[in-house]
């Protein structure tokens, strides 16, 4: 599987990788369908080019977290800024409530946190 979601002048922004290995993000990505697909890659590539979206509508930075969301209607990827100047993709969801559940992003933490871990042990390629 890819790692890499996009690739622009400001970053890169890759799937992060949990502590079995799996992208549990790109999975969720994957399931989505076309249109949720091309908009949410239009997204990355957006900011994977410009280093910023100020449009919350479409991405924000989650209150009380280190988190960020990009959104598709209802459709959320959850990542977050590595201190390498990468964007990270953690965790895909359906939110079906005003507020996210703290589980998610509890999970979407722990994914990350995992992948940086795996990184200083194992540094990726430039791809």
């Amino acid at each position: 599987m890819e790692e890499v979601a996009a690739r622009g002048a400001c970053l890169v922004i890759r799937w992060a990788r949990d502590e079995s290995g799996q992208m549990p993000g790109l999975e969720f990505y994957d399931s989505l369908g076309e249109k949720d697909q091309t908009r949410l890659s239009g997204l990355f590539k957006l900011l994977a080019n410009k280093g910023r979206i100020t449009n919350n509508q479409h991405f924000k930075k989650i209150v009380t977290t280190n988190l960020f969301e990009f959104k598709s209607r209802n459709v959320r990827i959850l990542g977050s800024y590595s201190p390498d100047g990468e964007f990270l993709l953690a965790l895909g969801l359906i939110k079906k409530r005003d507020k996210h559940m703290r589980k998610d992003f509890a999970k979407a933490e722990a994914i990350l946190e995992s992948h940086r871990r795996r990184c200083r042990e194992e540094p990726h390629e430039s791809t």
